[in-house]
């Protein structure tokens, strides 16, 4: 269980920001996502009473398959689950290596344990 709680999930914009919403949405919309709603300033206070909407224009709210969970849980979750379908997983310490590029071209270790 990662503890996934749905309560949704708002994203707001002012003016500038407007067309940017307006415009996930129609992706989302052309996506077959159909639960997330362009919302007004007058629908933003309506429903979120303590949000002060005086300089925004236009909220965006997915009312269902939005909210939050306990990331370590989500990790741990997928691990437990990799290893159970015999994926080994390694610790070692990195002494040495060369970061100098995005890509990590060497690294050296002294010592690897298997940790299943």
């Amino acid at each position: 269980d990662i503890q996934f709680h749905e309560n949704g999930y708002l994203y707001l914009a002012n003016d500038k920001q407007k067309h940017i919403l307006e415009n996930n949405n129609q992706i989302q919309r052309d996506c077959g996502v159909d639960w997330i709603d362009l919302l007004s300033t007058n629908e933003l206070s309506n429903k979120f009473k303590w949000l002060n909407t005086f300089d925004l224009s236009i909220g965006s709210f997915g009312n269902m398959n939005e909210g939050y969970l306990d990331p370590w849980l989500l990790v741990h979750s997928l691990k437990s689950k990799a290893i159970s379908l015999g994926v080994h997983y390694i610790e070692g310490e990195v002494i040495s290596g060369d970061l100098s590029t995005t890509t990590a071209t060497s690294l050296s270790s002294y010592q690897i344990n298997s940790i299943n």
